[in-house]
């Protein structure tokens, strides 16, 4: 369901998360996977499963993520970021080694407009984002219109298109997946964090450091 409304979004989410706002939620996904929420964003986030599945041989978890944005800095320029944290609760034999998030809804309620968004892979260094897989599957990021991989693939940058203040982003919704491979060959149970953070026009936070220089400057 697609609506600007937050009103809309806190109720969708308020179904996931529960009424205790302090605890963390941590909801089983399947696939050997939990997913742990910090309670301070329980109402801002949320991750449901779709299947767990094995495709040509590799054990598959699909996932969806839905997400609302509301912090940003005008002393910087910056906006706040949303982590969740996986955690493989199965044997290394029924976890998935593959992670797909089919679709998100990323809810900008910032007060500033988008131009790049970045998510990261944090922690244990045993996951990537597998940048070949994901383009083969013809995963949608309209509005944007950049893809970046970098850091080992545990980042992607997306750019080249403009999230509207109110509006939503839906990357994956139109078609394809963003998919994360997971090695269980070193540690066990393996840890790791997804951060997302709504990135401003390159430049703009070194500008506006700039300007804050200035006038203090001036002030003195």
């Amino acid at each position: 369901m697609k609506t600007t409304n937050s009103v809309a979004l806190a109720a969708i989410l308020a179904g996931f998360a529960g009424s205790v706002a302090s605890a963390d939620v941590v909801r089983d996904l399947g696939g050997g996977w939990q997913v742990i929420i910090a309670g301070a964003i329980a109402d801002q986030i949320d991750i449901v499963a779709d299947g767990y599945v094995t495709v040509d041989g590799v054990r598959t978890l699909v996932i969806e993520k839905f997400a609302e944005f509301r912090d940003y800095d005008p002393q910087t320029g910056l906006f706040g970021g949303l982590s969740v944290q996986f955690r493989q609760v199965g044997t290394d034999a029924n976890t998935a080694t593959r992670i797909i998030i089919t679709d998100e809804a990323l809810y900008n309620n910032t007060g500033q407009a988008w131009t790049g968004f970045r998510m990261q892979l944090i922690d244990g260094g045993q996951v990537g984002f597998d940048s070949a897989a994901t383009f083969a599957s013809g995963f949608s990021i309209g509005p944007f219109t950049t893809t970046t991989y970098s850091a080992g693939n545990t980042q992607v940058d997306f750019g080249g298109g403009t999230v509207a203040a109110g509006g939503i982003w839906y990357p994956g919704l139109g078609s394809g997946g963003l998919v994360i491979n997971v090695d269980l060959s070193s540690q066990s149970p393996v840890v790791f964090t997804l951060k997302e953070t709504p990135t401003p026009t390159p430049g703009a936070a070194a500008l506006m450091g700039l300007g804050m220089l200035a006038g203090s400057r001036r002030r003195r």
